[in-house]
């Protein structure tokens, strides 16, 4: 990563969560970061995702979402963000799993890799509700993070 705003961003946020757990202890720090996330997570992740009026114009959103993640993992390397491989891509579902994220990376190597727990949770606050709208149902059933050896994210399409 050379981006120097992100870096930035990101280790001011791994000193404060640090500073937290070391004041509060490491669960209660990753609770008050998750409701800082409840309050100001949505808007930063919805603007990193494409807009869902353009999705829902698609005749099938889940074909259109499924054409833009076949672009992630080239994108994802490229920017130094994460490693992740499509494990899943078919009409009815796609699943891509993340191998290494540098959110994560960034906490192993300050010290406090449970700082990741909140950003990890604001993906749970923000997909469910963005993709129902568009007829697929988001899942994840862990995280690297959480100690999981990927991060699954899966999209499938809600059968009426």
């Amino acid at each position: 990563m050379t981006n120097q705003a992100f870096l930035t961003q990101q280790l001011e946020y791994l000193a404060l969560f640090a500073a937290l757990a070391e004041v509060l202890g490491t669960d209660a720090a990753v609770a008050v970061m998750k409701a800082v996330m409840d309050e100001t997570a949505r808007e930063p992740l919805r603007m990193a995702l494409p807009e869902q009026e353009a999705l829902a114009a698609f005749e099938d959103p889940l074909a259109a979402w499924r054409a833009y993640v076949a672009e992630a993992p080239a994108l994802a390397t490229a920017a130094g963000c994460q490693d992740l491989v499509i494990v899943e891509d078919g009409p009815h579902a796609v699943q891509f799993d993340v191998r290494w994220c540098v959110w994560l990376e960034l906490a192993r190597k300050m010290g406090v890799p449970e700082a990741c727990l909140p950003n990890c949770y604001s993906d749970d606050l923000v997909f469910p509700e963005f993709f129902e709208a568009l007829g697929i149902r988001y899942r994840r059933t862990g995280t690297l993070a959480g100690g999981a050896s990927c991060c699954d994210f899966r999209f499938e399409r809600m059968r009426d």
